[in-house]
């Protein structure tokens, strides 16, 4: 948040609150649409934090789930305050970061990380605290992907259209920029787009990878759904 790292650990007790100016460039724009991200940092264990739950996230446009790569045991959890999040909150995106990637990579944890990532289809992040890795590009994503779920919602457009494109390529492996190439929409907005037919099981989500430079790689299949959708 503050572009600095201290060694010295505070357990949040309840809630931190704090704010981080994010520059995003909309598709097919040359201005810069400032987002002001307002974050609520909440306590990932005890009994106070999850009766506090519903208020902390009342209103939130977006999740950040982070554990620690070098406790297996921290991860878990998220899937127990993402889940009711999403109840809560609707089709909000969700990021699963894995901080503390510079301590000493852990395989199992990192497999558990793209486990729920899969599971929420999130992509899933490699970070550094301590030396910032993955950090500013993370907080960056989000925010890209805030605004692109506001601006989705504003022009809907017609979800037979992709699936039309789709039938073509059952059975393919296809990444987030190769749909959004088919599409013929900027990546930003053909992932929440994506989500959607992902939940409604038109598309699968193949996979949640990581790749060496600690940044999620998302693949996806167009399912049997589709076939006889077409049909």
């Amino acid at each position: 948040m503050l572009d600095q790292f201290s060694d010295e650990y505070f357990a949040t007790l309840g809630m931190k609150v704090y704010k981080k100016l994010v520059y995003v460039f909309p598709p097919r724009s040359k201005d810069a649409v400032a987002v002001n991200m307002v974050l609520w940092d909440i306590m990932g264990d005890g009994e106070y934090g999850e009766s506090m739950r519903d208020i902390y996230l009342h209103g939130a446009a977006g999740i950040m789930a982070v554990a620690d790569v070098t406790r297996p045991d921290t991860i878990p959890p998220l899937s127990r305050w993402v889940n009711p999040a999403l109840q809560m909150l609707g089709d909000v995106p969700v990021q699963i970061i894995l901080n503390k990637w510079d301590a000493g990579e852990a395989v199992y944890a990192r497999e558990m990380g793209r486990g729920i990532a899969k599971k929420h289809v999130a992509p899933c992040y490699l970070t550094s605290a301590l030396k910032g890795d993955n950090v500013e590009r993370a907080f960056l994503d989000l925010a890209q992907r805030i605004l692109a779920q506001a601006q989705v919602a504003a022009r809907p457009l017609s979800e037979d259209k992709m699936l039309e494109v789709l039938v073509g390529s059952i059975g393919e492996t296809r990444t987030l920029e190769d749909l959004s190439a088919e599409f013929g929409l900027p990546a930003n907005h053909a992932e929440p787009r994506i989500r959607n037919l992902v939940r409604s099981g038109h598309l699968a989500l193949k996979d949640v990878d990581i790749a060496p430079d600690g940044c999620p790689v998302m693949t996806y299949t167009a399912t049997g759904k589709l076939a006889k959708k077409s049909d």
